[in-house]
């Protein structure tokens, strides 16, 4: 350890100290000596107090450090927020830690087991924000972020710039904690600050206005009535028929996921729309159902879906660097996706990729066709989209070499729990699709 020593002088007070420490070097002064060192001053600021510090350690005496201090007479509330430097975290970036006044040791600000460096407090100093490290490749993000601009000059409320500089995912993740910690905060894109002021100093409320539901209501009743004609009068082309058949399967769904209109409260309407392509889709099956496999065809078929199973689980112990989930899903959880997997691999393999086929002449277009329009369907969450894309190669080719529909459907559901459950969310934030994917907090 060292041995330090400071002298304080006031005109009033003469106190030295020497004690021995370890680095990062503290010394607490009793209660009753920093009292008499604060009140020995007169009127509403003490007299100059002259601290000096000086080390000595193996038998080197170093130079000293003076300061001048005043200490102000008067009871201060909240509290103080600082950065302890250096390292105590073993990952270089400090820990926050703060203290009231009136307190003789500092406390760690948010203590949940990790560091927490990036950090900011609001103009009241009653909220923070702290962001920490998003993943292994972020720090960059990570000091962008901490350059954010809290406050606006003749605001109270906090403003935060968020720089573009990670995947949407962490940008999101980023978003959420920072809402978490200050909900009143206004968060704006980086270098989109001066445009949104300017419109939100122009913004007035307005009247809440109700849509009419006449147009929706009657597009919908010829949407219904154009699928009706198409399944009791269809073409006598075959390919022509295929292809009808096709868009009035898959018309509906991208078009509210691709168009962003499934949210936190989906419309009635839509999911009117949703429901009249599901049975649309199922009539299809009657005079048209799919030949049932063999046992030794479907046993291969199992075999196909347990190793999309295993690609899943090795791209998740990849990304997670080889750490798999604690705890299983919720049984409630379990169910709702196995059912939702259920109708996504009816509809993609026994529909869609088979009228694909027919359209196009190929299996191999047809594979791709269904593989690109399952795709689609989990836009815009860029990794579901590529983890998806993959996977319906291989569930719609098992479908279409082994008729392995129920074994799709288990694979589906149990790589789709693992990845929700296992991948970060700065990587997947959620595995909601459309405008739900911007939801704060995910799924």
């Amino acid at each position: 350890g060292s041995q330090l020593v400071y002298p304080t002088n006031y005109n009033f007070v003469e106190y030295t100290v020497y004690f021995s420490t370890n680095v990062p070097a503290r010394h607490l002064i009793s209660e009753a000596d920093w009292k008499t060192i604060a009140e020995s001053g007169q009127g509403a600021k003490s007299d100059p107090l002259a601290f000096t510090l000086q080390r000595k350690s193996g038998g080197n005496l170093y130079q000293e450090v003076t300061q001048t201090w005043r200490i102000a007479q008067a009871r201060l509330p909240g509290r103080v927020y600082y950065w302890e430097l250096p390292d105590q975290c073993g990952n270089g970036n400090g820990r926050v830690l703060s203290i009231k006044p009136s307190e003789a040791q500092a406390e760690q600000f948010y203590n949940n087991g990790g560091c927490w460096g990036c950090h900011s407090v609001s103009r009241d100093g009653r909220t923070r924000v702290v962001v920490d490290a998003i993943t292994r490749e972020s720090h960059a993000f990570d000091r962008a972020l901490a350059r954010v601009a809290l406050n606006s000059r003749h605001d109270s409320w906090p403003v935060l710039q968020l720089p573009f500089e990670g995947r949407v995912e962490q940008i999101l993740v980023a978003r959420d904690k920072i809402v978490a910690a200050m909900p009143d905060a206004v968060i704006v894109a980086s270098g989109d600050f001066a445009r949104v002021a300017a419109q939100a100093r122009l913004w007035k409320a307005t009247p809440d206005k109700r849509a009419s539901v006449a147009l929706p209501a009657t597009l919908l009743g010829i949407y219904t009535v154009l699928l009706l004609v198409l399944r009791l009068r269809p073409p006598l082309d075959y390919r022509l028929r295929a292809l009808l058949e096709l868009i009035g399967v898959t018309a509906v769904p991208l078009g509210l996921v691709v168009g962003g209109f499934i949210g936190d409260d989906i419309d009635p309407l839509h999911l009117a729309a949703c429901a009249i392509t599901l049975l649309f889709a199922l009539s299809l099956l009657f005079g048209g159902a799919p030949a049932q496999p063999s046992a030794r065809t479907l046993k291969r078929g199992w075999w196909v879906a347990l190793g999309s199973f295993a690609l899943t689980l090795g791209v998740v112990l990849y990304m997670t660097d080889g750490k798999l989930p604690g705890q299983l899903p919720q049984p409630s959880r379990i169910l709702h996706y196995a059912a939702w997997a259920a109708i996504q691999q009816f509809l993609i393999c026994v529909i869609v990729a088979e009228r694909f086929e027919r359209v196009l002449g190929s299996p191999a277009w047809g594979l791709l066709g269904a593989a690109l329009v399952f795709s689609l369907l989990h836009a815009p969450n860029a990794m579901l989209m590529q983890l998806t894309f993959v996977a319906g190669l291989i569930w719609v080719w098992n479908w279409q070499r082994h008729r392995a529909l129920l074994a799709n459907m288990v694979a589906h559901a149990a790589c789709g729990l693992l990845l929700t459950q296992s991948l970060p969310r700065e990587w997947l934030h959620s595995a909601e699709v459309s405008a739900r994917f911007f939801l704060l907090g995910g799924s």
